[in-house]
Parts: C-alpha cells; sequence; structure tokens
C-alpha cells in the first residue's frame, strides 16, 4: 500500500512539473485609428511579453525597452492632439490579458493581471530621421499619467496654442510635423496555464482644438 501512495505522490509530482513546463505567452495587439488630417503608424503592431511561468511574478516592458512600441503622429505642426487609450476586454486600469481557447473565445476565468503605460516625446526637429530616432525617442519621452493625454504635435518653446490655422485654399498646404507616443507595461503571471493571453489595445488620435481642416 505504502509502495502504491509513493508512486501515487510521484505522478501527481510528474504531471505538475509537465503542466508548469508547458509554453504559455503573452502579448497585446495594437489597433490605431484617428481623425481626418492625421497619420499614425508604430513600428510594430503587437506588444510581446513573450513565453511567461509563473515563477516570472512581473514581467517588465520599461519606456526604454526595444520591445516598447513607437507610434508616430503626423498632423499640422502647430495643433495640439487628444491621445486615448482602450483596451477590448478589461477597463483601465484593471487591465488583464486573457487566455485564448481553440474556438477562437477567451477564457474570462483564466486572466493575468496588467499594467498599460504611455509617454510621448514631441521634439523631434522636422523631417530628422534616422536610426538613433526611436532610441531617442524611447528614452527622452515623458509619462503620462492615465489613459488619455493631450499635447503639442511640435513642441511649442511656451504659451497657449496659436490662432486658428489658415483656412483651407488651394494650393494651401499647413506646415506638418510628427510627436511620438510610446507604449509599454507589465505583466503578473500567477496561475499559468499553456497557451496564449492576449488583449487588444486601440490607441485613437484626434486633434483637441477641432478646428475645420
Amino acid at each position: 500500500m505504502r509502495q502504491i501512495y509513493r508512486h501515487t505522490i510521484l505522478i501527481l509530482f510528474l504531471l505538475l512539473a509537465v503542466c508548469r513546463s508547458l509554453p504559455a505567452f503573452a502579448q497585446v495587439g495594437l489597433n490605431l485609428s484617428s481623425s481626418h488630417g492625421i497619420t499614425v503608424e508604430a513600428d510594430n503592431n503587437v506588444l510581446s511579453f513573450g513565453q511567461i511561468t509563473t515563477d516570472d511574478h512581473v514581467v517588465k516592458i520599461d519606456q526604454d525597452d526595444t520591445r516598447s512600441v513607437v507610434i508616430s503622429i503626423e498632423g499640422i505642426a502647430n495643433r495640439d492632439v487628444d491621445v486615448y487609450m482602450y483596451t477590448e476586454r478589461s477597463t483601465y486600469p484593471d487591465n488583464f490579458l486573457f487566455l485564448e481557447l481553440e474556438s477562437g473565445d477567451f477564457d474570462e476565468n483564466n486572466k493575468l493581471s496588467a499594467e498599460f503605460f504611455m509617454a510621448f516625446y514631441n521634439r523631434v526637429p522636422p523631417g530628422k530621421e534616422g536610426d538613433d530616432l526611436f532610441s531617442t525617442v524611447r528614452g527622452n519621452a515623458q509619462p503620462i499619467t492615465g489613459d488619455m493625454a493631450t499635447f503639442q504635435i511640435q513642441r511649442r518653446t511656451q504659451g497657449p496654442p496659436g490662432p486658428p490655422p489658415t483656412p483651407n485654399h488651394e494650393g494651401f498646404e499647413p506646415n506638418r510635423a510628427k510627436a511620438y507616443i510610446i507604449l509599454y507595461g507589465n505583466l503578473y503571471p500567477d496561475q499559468v496555464s499553456a497557451g496564449k493571453y492576449s488583449e487588444t489595445i486601440t490607441i485613437h488620435v484626434e486633434y483637441a482644438d477641432h478646428f475645420d481642416d
């Protein structure tokens, strides 16, 4: 009887070890939207936390990490923009990644806590590009508190926005510039099951002053 008991315990330990060794992955998909006259692009459409286990406790993607997502916002240089961050299956700040099922649905009871953050950078001279641009943006962006922010597309030295832009007319092209958003975050693995945990974030950008374009 004792031998059977020992064998049973051994089998349970082996099963537990196998379950813990099965791969689990976590990533956040990205959707982008914008109002008329604004172009929004990302260097990557996924914020990937990679393979995870319960031993990780916390998986961080910092602002200056090359895994963070850099999002460019191109618009009229002297305008301000509102930037909003929405999550598809959870509500900020109580965000989660959910286990995907084979059916394509999500297990709402199998989820991992997550935090998502944004930072912005609007001090790039017009036309400046280069291999070190993203490094500069990641290293110098200003953190945003919350899931919404308003800032200038091209940083002004001081003071409020200027007068409304010149109305569009034939041959008129207002100066354009780029600002940048960094998307990053933390994941807190707890009871991890084999499979893929995911969520989707939408970043929406619109002009804050609402002048007619």
